[in-house]
This record gives C-alpha cells, structure tokens and sequence, in this order.
C-alpha cells in the first residue's frame, strides 16, 4: 500500500515544502506592508507639525529601524524560505544576521525612550523641558542606535561567538565560536531583558501616578459641586475650573500617546515571545512540527520525528484528504482539507512561525498608530491626498487643543520652520501679527483677540504685548495652515 513511498533524509524533511511557500509567501507581504507603512509614518511625522514632538522624534527612529529591517533583512529572509538554505555566501551571512539583531535592539531601545519619556512627562513635569531639549534628543536617538550595533561586534569579529550559518535552520544566526562561547545569552539578556524591564517599571508607576490623579481629580470635582451655590468669587471659580479642564484634555491627550505607546510595547512582545521560546525549548530543531505527511505516489504516509531518531514510516488509516493529527495520546484533530495545506496544518513548523510573528513586528506598528491615534490618520490622510499639512493649535506636548479656547500656541518643545502662513480673510496687519506669532521665542505675555476687533484695537494689543507666545482667541478664528 505504501510502497511508493520513498523515506528522504532527515535534513531535507524538517520543514516540509507548503510550509515554507507559505513562509516566503508572508515574509513578502510583511515587507511591502512594512515598507509602505513605514515609509508613510516617517513622511507622515516629518511634514504634518500636528503629530510633531518629543515622541514622534522617537517613533521616526522606530520606523527607520523596522523599514531597514524591511528592505535588507526580510528580502534574504524570503531567499531563504524559497530555497530552503542560505545562498548568498559569507559576506552576506555575517552582515544580515548583524543588521537583524541590531534593527531589533534599536526598535526595542526606541520604545524604552519613548516609555521614559511619558515617565517623566506624567510623574516629573518639573524638569521635563529641562531634559528634552533638541541636544539630548539627538542623543537619546544616537545612543539607542550606537549601543545596540556596537553590543555585536565582538560576534561581528569571531571574539565572543561568531555570525555563520546554522544547518539546523537553514539560516544565518548566531553560533559558537571556535571555543564552544557565543554572545546570544548577554545580547538577550542586555538587549532584551532589561529594556522590557525598565518598560515595565515605568508603566507600572505611570499607572499608580495616573490612578491617583484620576482619585483626586474625582474629589475635587465633587468639591466644586458642592459649592456651585456659593456666587462669591464665582469669575475666580469659573476661570480656575476652565484651566482645569484644559489640563485635563491635555493630560487625556498624553495618556492616548502612552497607551498607544504601550500598545506597540505589548504587540512587539507578542511577535518576539514566541521565537525566544522556541529557540530556549528546541536550539537544535529536533522537534519542527508536531507530525508531518509525506505524500509519494497516490497514498500518504505519517511520520514524525522524536529526538532525532530516523523518520518511522505509518500507515494511516485515514484518506489521502482528510489528516489526522495526533496532539496527545487521548485526543486528536480532523483536517478537511487539500494535500498541498494538509503538509503545512500538520507541520506546525514552530520554528517557521515563530520567525514569521517576529516578521510581523516590522509592519505592526503603522497599524497601531492608525487604529489609535486621530491625529496620526489625519496625517496619513494629509501625506496620502497630498494636502497642506493643518494645524490649529499647539500644546506644549504637541497635542491639537487647548481646553475651550480656539488659538494657535507654538510648540515649545517641538521647534519647526514657519515657510508660509495663509490666514483667509485677515487684512495684513492680523497676517502680520501671524508671523510674528509664530516667532521661536517663548514669552509669558499673551495677546488677546477678538474677531470683532478692529486694526487700531489689534495694534494697541500688539503694542502692550511686545513679543509673545501664543494667540488665545475669545471666539473661532480663521484657520491657520502651517506649511513646512
């Protein structure tokens, strides 16, 4: 019956063709996705001021590391698939597996960044200017790139482990040196690890500052209810409440980014657990699938592999259409399905997916941020359509409102370049106040306008004012475009 059937060596028979179609398959649209999306989050960031400031210079470091990923690590990574080993010599097998686990590094070090910047923005407002100045956030980048290169170079030069391929997997990876060491236990621990555990950290107290507030915030409100009776000092009261409020829109607006930033914290994870666990559990590939068919001739033959003892062949009594997978020795699957997916349902090709979850993390993040933030699908939606970049407001964080009021506020942490400025409907000296409003200089005084107001009201204001900041209007405003 199954005497047709011819047994082929075991290193040919580890990960069974579908699979690894479907493999190349999805590493290829891993990275079309990847590269669109990240391409248009960095344009996104770099030309819409709405979406501009401290995270955002982070976020852009994140996405130039995953679209490096996508454009020099996953072309291989599908080479490989499709021809079931590596063909692109030593050079190549040095230097691909150095950009991988470095692109890695950066992606997880830009998100430690990124979280340590809502720390501070949450729990240490007082000295976050001082420390998220243009200079220190280049070198918060720079640092995050530099740290997570030079950490492989002793495996780059043989010293601590070496880049060779490893026959296992058909890949190019981290393996011991001619001394039996290898660097792979330091760069997961120094590169992994404790990034995730100081993300941790600082989640763990941006929720218990964020709690709190939340409690005390909830008592006060019910204070001012209780004294809404009182008509003493009720203008005091009523301006005191509305800059409360616009603090707590603010606030509400930061929390969005530190959510989104968890978010992508957690997706990351979820796409490199499932590789680690696998390479911690099975280094040596001796378990790739839970069973496989092979099919020679017109009938199929069940084989499995168990600690690296030769394939047994088994008759099975099933059709050729329908497999059977054993999961324990008291329960089983039924598949329904072709030949062709039969071999990859039931190779569960462990290995495989877990690279391909760890693919994923590349092209992961642009969803993220469009299913999360209004702010960020407007600027897709600006870069996609091509339209002026708009802005309406600035805070300080980069957030597009400031409580009630309708104004446009520089970003004093964001510095941009103001080219052109188009105010429809406001005689030359409101356009001209304009420009001078968007003056990089931050000063405490404050003009007020009305839309009522006349030019000789407009220029005794400006008088008084000098130089100044912001522009809080008392009824809406024209809008204000931003083209930089």
């Amino acid at each position: 019956m199954t005497g047709n059937w011819v047994p082929i060596p075991i290193e040919y028979t580890k990960f069974s063709r579908p699979l690894l179609d479907f493999a190349a398959t999805m590493t290829l649209l891993i990275m079309i996705v990847g590269v669109l999306g990240n391409l248009l989050t960095i344009v996104a960031l770099i030309r819409c001021p709405r979406v501009r400031n401290v995270a955002a210079a982070f976020i852009i470091s994140l996405c130039v590391a995953d679209f490096i990923f996508c454009i020099v690590v996953l072309p291989f990574s599908a080479s490989r698939f499709i021809h079931g080993t590596w063909i692109h010599g030593t050079v190549l097998c040095k230097l691909v597996p150095f950009m991988r686990y470095g692109n890695v590094g950066v992606s997880l070090l830009s998100i430690a960044m990124i979280t340590i910047n809502r720390f501070i923005m949450i729990t240490r407002t007082s000295v976050y200017s001082k420390i998220y100045k243009r200079v220190w956030i280049g070198a918060m980048i720079v640092f995050c790139w530099v740290f997570s290169y030079s950490m492989q170079m002793p495996t780059l030069f043989g010293v601590w482990g070496k880049f060779d391929f490893d026959p296992n997997l058909g890949s190019c990876t981290i393996t011991k040196d001619t001394n039996g060491h290898s660097s792979k236990a330091f760069l997961f621990i120094v590169g992994f690890v404790i990034p995730c555990l100081v993300i941790i950290c600082c989640y763990t107290v941006i929720f218990w500052v964020v709690h709190k507030s939340e409690s005390r915030l909830r008592e006060h409100a019910a204070t001012m209810r209780s004294s809404d009776g009182n008509l003493t000092n009720l203008a005091g009261k009523t301006k005191s409440r509305s800059r409360e409020q616009r603090d707590l829109k603010a606030k509400r607006n930061e929390w969005r980014i530190t959510k989104m930033v968890l978010a992508i914290f957690l997706s990351f994870v979820v796409c490199y657990l499932p590789i680690t666990i696998v390479k911690v559990a099975d280094s040596e590939v001796k378990y790739p699938g839970i069973g496989k068919v092979e099919f020679r001739g017109s009938e199929p033959a069940f084989s499995w592999r168990e600690s690296g003892k030769p394939f047994i062949e088994k008759t099975p009594p099933v059709h050729a259409t329908e497999i059977r997978t054993s999961i324990s020795p008291f329960s089983a699957v039924w598949l329904n399905t072709t030949g062709a997916l039969a071999n990859y349902a039931t190779e569960a090709g462990f290995h495989v997916l877990g690279y391909l979850m760890l693919y994923l993390s590349s092209c992961i993040n642009p969803i993220i941020y469009v299913i999360m933030n209004k702010q960020y699908r407007q600027a897709y939606k600006t870069v996609i359509l091509w339209r002026p970049p708009r802005l309406h407001s600035l805070t300080p964080a980069g957030t597009s409102s400031y409580g009630g009021q309708s104004g446009v506020y520089y970003n004093m942490y964001t510095s941009f370049t103001l080219k052109k400025v188009m105010w429809r409907d406001l005689s030359p000296l409101r356009e001209t106040t304009a420009l001078l409003m968007a003056h990089p200089h931050t000063h405490t005084h404050t003009l007020s306008l009305s839309s009522t107001c006349d030019d000789h009201n407009l220029r005794h204001e400006f008088t008084r004012c000098g130089s100044f900041h912001r522009v809080a209007a008392e009824e809406t405003l024209p809008e204000l475009y931003f083209f930089s």
